[in-house]
């Protein structure tokens, strides 16, 4: 059709010559021609945004396990108590090895503070992840606790995973209840 209609306007050429203005017009080139450097930084800072969403996502998700509600004053006879576990499960991007360094800090909390732990968030030991997943029993936990009697009050067992900035990248706090000697009779 556009060639009937070219042999009346002037023939093989005009459609050819059309066809050039056509895709100089439409170019990959020319369209971005109308951004100006405003338009290309508010692009690049939304593109940007994006990609920071995905990866500041918290990829760490413990889940801590007691035994029951009411724990021990004396830490150190946690290490028979089952189950008292802390599962962790770390969120990978598809077709990527999950190896990520951390901090791992585990304290016992009362009022929002810490009032048992070996380490504190600056000096809390750096780890290794090489897998999905990382669970810690009785045992371990205690080991990270350090040796502590706690008074007969509510408390919070957390766990804190930090980036090397100190940053939290995942946490879980489960609530437990010491009770005192006198209160067992």
């Amino acid at each position: 059709m556009i060639i009937k209609k070219a042999k009346h306007r002037g023939g093989l050429k005009a459609v050819g010559e059309k066809i050039i203005k056509l895709k100089q017009q439409y170019s990959f080139k020319n369209y971005f021609k109308h951004f100006n450097k405003k338009n290309m930084k508010i692009l690049l800072f939304l593109l940007n945004l994006i990609c920071l969403s995905a990866i500041g996502q918290v990829p760490f998700s413990p889940t801590i396990t007691l035994p029951g509600n009411t724990m021990p004053a004396d830490v150190s006879e946690w290490n028979t108590l089952k189950p008292l576990t802390i599962l962790t499960t770390i969120k990978s991007v598809p077709g990527t090895p999950v190896v990520r360094e951390t901090k791992r800090f585990i304290s016992i909390k009362s009022g929002g503070k810490a009032v048992c732990g070996k380490y504190t968030a600056q000096t809390a030991p750096l780890a290794t992840f090489d897998r999905s997943f990382e669970q810690f029993n009785a045992s371990e936990i205690v080991s990270y606790l350090g040796e502590c009697t706690l008074k007969p009050g509510q408390y919070e067992l957390c766990i804190d995973y930090l980036d090397i900035k100190n940053q939290s990248i995942g946490s879980a706090c489960k609530t437990f209840t010491v009770i005192g000697r006198e209160d067992l009779k």
